[in-house]
């Protein structure tokens, strides 16, 4: 028996000695760099979207696309607004959608949310080709491997419409929960 309780009380300091060691790193090194004077300075980069009277949000506003029974040869249109709210100016693209076979994705850039208006069947926005326009049977990331070509200020909006189709190999009638997934970066 006292075999037993000594060798439970090794066993206990030897867990002990290992959950202890383990929660340290015992790192000896370290790096520093110096640099002439200046000053550093640090600056928040921030994009926010809304659709419609919505508020401006950091989180992701769904566009009202989804939730109607779309038949082939319908269309289905919002808007959406991306501003700058940082504080350094940016370039931006969409970064994915869902995938959808048998819907296509296109976007017209417009200059207000009013010249989209929001609904199926709606007209074609004119006065701009479409950004783009294509197959959302694999994700769509637009500009394709690349960044926007108008930058946005500090401040600054651009409004795109996105105008989803259904085709006649799609599903009959289809309501897409469609999710866009929206990336800014900061241009040096």
């Amino acid at each position: 028996m006292r075999k037993k309780v000594w060798g439970s009380i090794a066993l206990a300091t030897a867990a002990v000695a290992i959950f202890v060691s383990s929660q340290q790193t015992f790192a000896l090194w370290s790096d520093s760099k110096s640099a002439a004077g200046g000053t550093a300075t640090g600056a928040k980069l921030e994009m926010k979207v809304k659709s419609g009277s919505g508020a401006l949000s950091a989180a992701f506003v769904p566009i009202p696309i989804g939730g109607t029974k779309l038949l082939p040869g319908s269309t289905m249109q919002a808007p959406l607004t991306i501003t700058n709210t940082g504080e350094l100016p940016m370039n931006w693209r969409l970064e994915s959608t869902s995938i959808y076979t048998g819907l296509t994705l296109s976007i017209f850039p417009v200059t207000s949310e009013s010249l989209c208006p929001v609904g199926a069947g709606q007209t074609t926005p004119t006065g701009t080709p479409p950004l783009n326009a294509q197959s959302m049977s694999s994700s769509v990331q637009f500009p394709n491997g690349g960044w926007s070509s108008a930058p946005l200020g500090v401040g600054a909006s651009a409004v795109w419409c996105f105008r989803v189709g259904v085709t006649a190999t799609g599903v009959q009638p289809a309501t897409p929960k469609i999710v866009f997934t929206m990336a800014g970066t900061y241009i040096p």
